[in-house]
């Protein structure tokens, strides 16, 4: 496969490329990769490392799944998280007062 070096990116574009590919449980050069692939229009090639057999074509789909609640459940927690330091600092508040 072909490899590229993109100079001169903005340091803003770089850093929402990284906060998208967290998000999405995946590196910011795979995140990249799926966005150039919609860009262009090509379906994601499955990692050759994985095999080729259908029940491997399969294994990457369901890996893809899986990847997809995985981020979906670290967004929930993110969530949670911050819901909690909210809860935290506005109890404290409150019993700072009394």
């Amino acid at each position: 496969m072909a490899s590229m070096t993109i100079r001169n990116l903005d340091d803003g574009v770089k850093t929402e490329l990284r906060k998208r590919a967290a998000g999405n449980g995946r590196s910011m050069e795979e995140e990249v990769r799926l966005i150039l692939r919609d860009a262009v229009g090509q379906e994601a090639v499955p990692n050759k490392d994985l095999g080729t057999r259908d029940g491997d074509s399969r294994t990457v789909q369901a890996l893809g799944r899986c990847q997809s609640g995985l981020a979906s459940a670290r967004a929930d927690a993110r969530a949670a998280a911050v819901r909690l330091r909210q809860l935290c600092s506005c109890l404290t508040r409150t019993w700072c007062r009394n």
